[in-house]
This record gives C-alpha cells, structure tokens and sequence, in this order.
C-alpha cells in the first residue's frame, strides 16, 4: 500500500500549528507523529482487506453480531465492515449491510 506523502505533510503542518516551540522542532515532532497515525491506519487497512469473505463476532451495542465481512466501509465512529448473514444476539438479522466497528470485533471465527 502506498502511503500518500503530500497527504502527511499537510497533516505535520496541521499538528505542528497547534503545538508551541521552535518551528523545527514542532514539525519534526509533528512528522512524526504524522508518519504514524499513516501507518496505524495502513495497518488497519491491510488488517480488514485479509477479514474480507471472513466470519467475525464482535458486539454491536452490547449485543453479540456474527457474520460475514462484507466490505469495508467509514462509519461515524470509526472505520469498520459491513457484514452480510447476520445473526444479532441470537437471532437473524433481514438485512445484509450491518455495519460494525472495527474496534467492537470481538475474533474472527472463520
């Protein structure tokens, strides 16, 4: 995956503005950091391309979701899938689609 370099050094100008010191020494933490969250998310990205066609449980709410990944998809919340034959604490669910975010995936099952 290739990381978009113009993309984090606006993001270093962003964090550094917001910071106080040498200009320097500002960007140079705030590259850093930037380099960073890049990474974490690149990670997560690669993480939920290998779930994709995977059966997960995670909990939705306080309720226990099984079902196929699906896609993967921005939510609100955070990055997340969506799932399709779903099942919700026990039940099955009509439609395919029920998003869930990827921090509330509980272990992948299959």
């Amino acid at each position: 995956m290739k990381i978009n370099r113009s993309q984090i050094m606006k993001r270093a100008h962003e964090l550094a503005k917001k910071m106080v010191g040498d200009w320097y020494a500002r960007l140079a933490l705030a590259l850093r950091q930037a380099w960073m969250e890049a990474k974490k998310m690149a990670d997560k990205i690669v993480e939920t391309a290998n779930l994709i066609g995977k059966k997960i449980k995670a909990d939705r709410t306080g309720r226990e979701v099984i079902g196929t990944v699906v896609k993967y998809v921005d939510l609100v919340g955070g990055k997340g899938v969506a799932l399709k034959d779903v099942t919700l604490a026990g039940k099955p669910f009509p439609k395919d689609g029920l998003p869930v975010i990827l921090k509330d995936v509980l272990e992948v099952l299959a």
